[in-house]
């Protein structure tokens, strides 16, 4: 299962599926290799493979070879589809419940959220998150698993810290600010 890829039960397939996301990292990243030439190669590469294998069965057999199609059945796309969709609906339906609701806390924590993640994209290609984002996904599991008592301990530390400084924020500022709800009046 997924979990146990993460958890690194099986260390030959969770190393494999790190290595591959290296290689496509290293790929991508360092090579300067664009995803459309690596899909081309890897379609030349196939037909080069099928073309000599029919021909050289050919003439071998004296036959010409019956090479197996590849065909993938349409219900894989319709529910990778649906799938995507779903998760792109109930992530933008919950944006509209946090921008739509009283909370003012969640509200600015999502909208930080943002801000912070557009200030690193800033610095990382989108490749870069994402395989920074994989090796933390395969990583930081076994990581807490491990040395969960040490983590929780920093953890709880930092929202002490950070805790502290929301109330001198909300107590400074936030505090100052006008609740309820803002009508406007209309103009004659």
């Amino acid at each position: 299962t997924a979990a146990d890829v993460l958890l690194w039960r099986n260390k030959k397939i969770s190393s494999s599926v790190l290595a591959v996301a290296t290689a496509a990292w290293v790929f991508f990243e360092w090579l300067d290799y664009h995803f459309l030439t690596i899909v081309s190669f890897v379609l030349v590469l196939g037909m080069v493979v099928q073309f000599g294998w029919s021909s050289f069965a050919g003439m071998l057999n004296g036959s010409p070879s019956n090479v197996p199609r590849l065909e993938l059945p349409e219900e894989l796309f319709a529910n990778i589809g649906v799938a995507v969709g779903a998760q792109v609906n109930k992530f933008l339906g919950s944006l509209q419940d946090v921008s739509c609701g009283r909370d003012l806390k969640q509200f600015l924590m999502v909208v930080a959220g943002f801000i912070v993640t557009a200030f690193i994209g800033s610095w990382f290609s989108l490749i870069t998150v994402i395989y920074i984002g994989f090796v933390c996904a395969h990583t930081l599991p076994v990581f807490y698993e491990r040395y969960h008592d040490q983590v929780d301990e920093v953890l709880y530390n930092m929202l002490g810290l950070i805790g502290s400084q929301y109330q001198k924020l909300d107590k400074g500022v936030l505090s100052k600010m006008p609740k309820g709800n803002l009508k406007f009046r209309k103009s004659q």
